[in-house]
C-alpha cells in the first residue's frame, strides 16, 4: 500500500523542533507535492534526540473525505529509478592535498604515517574544497561505482566533527549541483568486500570509525553506515553484499541502549533475509560504557584510540583458529542472533569466556592484551581491555 505522507527521500534537512539540529526530515503529502507541517517529521539523531512525528499519528488530514484520505485511492507507481553514480574522474581527483586535510592530519597524530597512507588508499578518503580541510568519503559500491561522497570537517587535533556554528556535513552530488540525481546509498568501505571475499566483516556507524577500526582489527573488513539508520544497511537492497559472511555488529552506545536493540533487531531482520550469513551483535560496549559515555554516544573507536596501534597486537604464535582455552578469553558478551524466524530474546545464544592472563610480552607493555572467540572455529579476535 503507497502512502500519501511520506519521508522525504531526498538529501535535504532541516532544523529539528526538539534538538534544534539541522537533522530533520520532514514529511511530504505526496498527492500535493508539498511538505507537511514543519513539527512532523523524523530527526536522524535518534538516539540523542529521538523525535518523530508522524501525520498518521494524530490524524491529520482527516477531512470532510473521512480519514480513508490520507492514502492515495489509486496507488502510485513507485517503480525504482535508476541509480545515479559520480563519474570516476570527480572522485579519482580528490585522492590527494592530503597535508591539507584535517581528518588525515588528524589520524597522523594516532597512527604512523605508512600506516595512514595505506588505509587512505584501501578506502579511498578525498579532500575536498568545500570547506577548508573537509573530507571526503566515498561510497564506493561492491561492483566499484562512486555512489555518492559525504563531505565533512573534522578538528585536526581531536578529530571531532566540527558543529559549530553549523553542522558542517554535506554530500559531493550536492556540492556539484547535479541535477536529476538519484542516490542509493551503500556502505562505506563496500568496495573492499570483493578484494577479500573470506575475511569476516564488521559493521559500525561512522565513516571514522570503520577507518579508525580498521588499523587496529585488519582481520575485519570494517564497514560504515552512516549513521543509526544510514543507507538503510538493515534491507535486503543494501545489505545483500554481506551473504554467505560473518558480521559483527558494533552498536553506538545511548543512553537506556537504545541503539543497541535498535541495532539487535535489525541483525534479526536480516538473519532472516539473509540465512546464509551469520550476524553477530557486540555486547561490549554496553558492558563497559560510563554514563557520560553513554551520553556522549561513544563507539569502539573511542575505546581503541587510547591504545598504540603498535603495541596492540596478538602473540604471533596463536593462529586465528586456535580454538584453544589459553587463546580465548573475554569477558565480553557476543549475543549470536537466530536464524530461525519468529525467534524470541530467550533464544538467543550468548557466549562467554572468562578472562585468563597472556604471556610474558603482554603484560610488559601494561596492558592486557585478552582474545576473545566470536564464534568459535571460524577465527579468533583479540581486544585490548581499557585499566
Amino acid at each position: 500500500m503507497n502512502y500519501r505522507y511520506q519521508l522525504d527521500r531526498t538529501s535535504k534537512k532541516t532544523v529539528c523542533p526538539k534538538c534544534g539540529k539541522r537533522r530533520f526530515v520532514r514529511y511530504i503529502d505526496m498527492q500535493e507535492n508539498t511538505y507537511l507541517p514543519e513539527k512532523y517529521g523524523r530527526c536522524d539523531r535518534q538516539d540523542n534526540c529521538g523525535y518523530h512525528l508522524n501525520p498518521y499519528s494524530d490524524n491529520y488530514g482527516k477531512d470532510k473525505a473521512g480519514y480513508e484520505a490520507i492514502i492515495i485511492p489509486s496507488p502510485i507507481v513507485m517503480e525504482d529509478v535508476p541509480v545515479s553514480f559520480m563519474d570516476d574522474t570527480t572522485a579519482l581527483k580528490s585522492l590527494k592535498n592530503y597535508g591539507q586535510n584535517y581528518f588525515i592530519l588528524y589520524l597522523k597524530s594516532l597512527f604512523p604515517d605508512d600506516l595512514v597512507e595505506q588505509l587512505v588508499q584501501a578506502y579511498e578518503i578525498g579532500t575536498s574544497k568545500h570547506w577548508e580541510g573537509s573530507t571526503v568519503f566515498w561510497q564506493k559500491d561492491v561492483s566499484g561505482k562512486y555512489r555518492t561522497g559525504k563531505i565533512m570537517l573534522y578538528d585536526p587535533l581531536t578529530g571531532k566533527r566540527v558543529k559549530k556554528p553549523f553542522n558542517h556535513i554535506s554530500w559531493a552530488h550536492s556540492a556539484m549541483k547535479l541535477n536529476d540525481f538519484h542516490l542509493k546509498q551503500c556502505y562505506f568501505g563496500e568496495h573492499l568486500l570483493g578484494k577479500e571475499p573470506e575475511k569476516p566483516i564488521a559493521i559500525v556507524e561512522s565513516e571514522k570509525t570503520a577507518f579508525i577500526a580498521s588499523a587496529y582489527y585488519p582481520e575485519y573488513i570494517w564497514l560504515g553506515t552512516g549513521g543509526t539508520n544510514g543507507c538503510r544497511w538493515y534491507q535486503y537492497s543494501v545489505g545483500m553484499v554481506l551473504k554467505n559472511r560473518d558480521v559483527f555488529l558494533f552498536p553506538d552506545l545511548s543512553i537506556g541502549g537504545k541503539a543497541f536493540f535498535d541495532w539487535k533487531e535489525k541483525a534479526e531482520k536480516l538473519s532472516r533475509l539473509i540465512p546464509s550469513s551469520n550476524f553477530y551483535v557486540s555486547e561490549l560496549l554496553e558492558a563497559k560504557a560510563t554514563d557520560d559515555m553513554r551520553r556522549n554516544g561513544a563507539d569502539i573507536a573511542d575505546y581503541l584510540v587510547g591504545f598504540d596501534v603498535r603495541t596492540f597486537n596478538v602473540p604471533s604464535e596463536l593462529s586465528e583458529t586456535d580454538t584453544s582455552s589459553d587463546a580465548a578469553s573475554s569477558s565480553e558478551e557476543i549475543i549470536v542472533v537466530p536464524k530461525h524466524k519468529g525467534a524470541q530474546d530467550k533464544q538467543t545464544n550468548i557466549q562467554k569466556e572468562k578472562p585468563k592472563p597472556t604471556n610474558k610480552s603482554d603484560r610488559e607493555i601494561g596492558k592486557q592484551t585478552r582474545l576473545f572467540k566470536y564464534n568459535p572455529g571460524v577465527f579468533t579476535q583479540r581486544f585490548s581491555l581499557m585499566e
